[in-house]
């Protein structure tokens, strides 16, 4: 699988006034979280990483991709923990190489000259790394003090100067949302072409951490508002997406342009070391292990079952249900309503409409 052959996946298509819903018989993609281990401390980290001893045996990694050989899955999500503090990562690379595509997520810290010219030997698709902050004092208190915001950039030019696809991730959280233009500057700077803007979810640690993280409603009005303006500023010099964009109104005004969807169990899922499988990166809701059950058996869960059932507007609750919206956003992040409200049916929290 090359990289260029990697495309967006449409699940929703307008045609006409008429909304077409696609279900996938089968994932494309599988995200493999490879390792617990991390050489930061993020206080927003989906994967609570540090927290338990665990990583992938590379027999294991090779069941796994014998199974989407035969169930013809595309590519690769490879993440943690960080995945350069796994010590099997080059020999995952090599198997995956050119067969599936790879995207990776990593903080950046970790990729030194050397590293980024091998990893330029690889087809890797695109590297996100975390850049949320643009300078030390908030970078310090959003991602600890084990790692420094110099070393991502230190990353950033060094796999750019290997021309290597990447892009910058920033976490919206309550401590940095002033500080996305700043950012956005910084990115320019170091030559970034894309840059994706994602909303804090509390889940892993960064549920321990939500009193502190999470942004009210009406802040997140004004974020959206703020991520819509610098959109069309420097629509010239970066491209900017936004995790979760079909919630907000500032779409809903070109919705049948909005034909990506991006829910839980639509087109992926979260396979642990263990061979646990998850709907999302952030969703704590088992639904089967790879190692002990056949994938069609566990794509068809009655879980994901209803959580792609969302994709038309069905199960909502509250306000939800009587929103002119609900088919354009689906509620929102199932991740975060699951993490607030303890259910899989009431608004995204970071809806502004006032009732529950």
């Amino acid at each position: 699988m090359m990289s260029e052959e990697i495309k967006e996946f449409y699940q929703v298509e307008y045609i006409g006034d008429k909304r077409i819903v696609k279900e996938l018989s089968l994932p494309i993609n599988l995200n493999l979280i490879v390792t617990k281990q991390c050489n930061a401390n993020c206080i927003h980290c989906c994967a609570s990483a540090n927290e338990k001893e665990g990583a992938f045996f590379l027999g294991d990694i090779k069941k796994i991709v014998e199974i989407a050989k035969k169930n013809n899955i595309f590519y690769f999500v490879i993440t943690g923990g960080e995945p350069f503090m796994y010590n099997q990562i080059w020999k995952l690379f090599e198997i995956l190489n050119n067969k599936f595509g790879i995207l990776l997520n990593t903080n950046g810290t970790l990729i030194s000259s050397d590293i980024a010219k091998r990893l330029s030997s690889y087809n890797i698709a695109n590297i996100h790394v975390s850049l949320d902050a643009p300078n030390q004092k908030i970078y310090h208190k959003q991602r600890g003090d084990t790692t420094k915001l110099k070393e991502v950039i230190s990353g950033i030019k060094n796999l750019i100067d290997n021309n290597i696809n990447i892009t910058a991730k920033f976490v919206i959280t309550n401590l940095n949302k002033d500080y996305m233009e700043d950012t956005i500057k910084l990115s320019i700077s170091l030559e970034v072409k894309k840059m994706v803007f994602a909303w804090f979810k509390p889940s892993g640690r960064g549920g321990l951490n939500e009193s502190e993280l999470a942004i009210n409603s009406k802040d997140v009005k004004k974020t959206v508002e703020d991520l819509y303006n610098l959109k069309k500023k420097y629509k010239n010099k970066i491209k900017l997406s936004f995790d979760n964009a079909q919630c907000f109104t500032f779409l809903i005004k070109d919705y049948k342009k909005l034909k990506y969807r991006k829910l839980c169990g639509d087109y992926f899922c979260r396979i642990d070391f263990n061979g646990d499988v998850f709907p999302c990166p952030f969703l704590e809701i088992k639904i089967g292990n790879l190692f002990k059950e056949d994938i069609k058996k566990i794509w068809k869960d009655s879980k994901l079952l209803s959580l792609r059932h969302f994709s038309w507007g069905k199960h909502l609750r509250g306000v939800c249900q009587k929103c002119n919206h609900n088919h354009i956003c689906m509620g929102g992040c199932r991740a975060r309503t699951f993490a607030i409200y303890g259910n899989l049916y009431s608004k995204d929290p970071l809806c502004w409409m006032k009732k529950k």
